[in-house]
């Protein structure tokens, strides 16, 4: 008898553990951080060299693009767009990461 439940309650943590993987099989990112594909189909691997550099001082992809600048504080979704070309700076204004997203 106690196989059984033995047995039972690894059958009901596997179910729980279950819940932990996304649909398409893959583990999720941990809350609060996003997905970074660095380089990515948004091609943010051709803006990595703005890296650095003040956003007064470039020029940004057009607006119509899947696109969003993120300033500190900003609230941004947690959606995973891998088309979407995420730019973060800082209070001053100077670029410091690129990624899709």
């Amino acid at each position: 008898m106690q196989t059984t439940h033995g047995i039972s309650i690894v059958a009901a943590g596997l179910v729980l553990l279950g819940g932990c993987v996304a649909q398409n099989g893959t583990t999720p990112p941990p809350t609060g951080q996003p997905p970074a594909a660095e380089g990515g189909s948004c091609g943010a691997s051709g803006y990595e060299s703005l890296v650095g550099t003040n956003i007064a001082a470039v020029t940004l992809p057009d607006r119509g693009r899947d696109m969003r600048l993120i300033r500190p504080g900003d609230a941004v979704t947690m959606d995973f767009r891998e088309t979407r070309l995420n730019i973060e700076i800082d209070d001053a204004g100077v670029i410091q990461r690129v990624y899709c997203g």
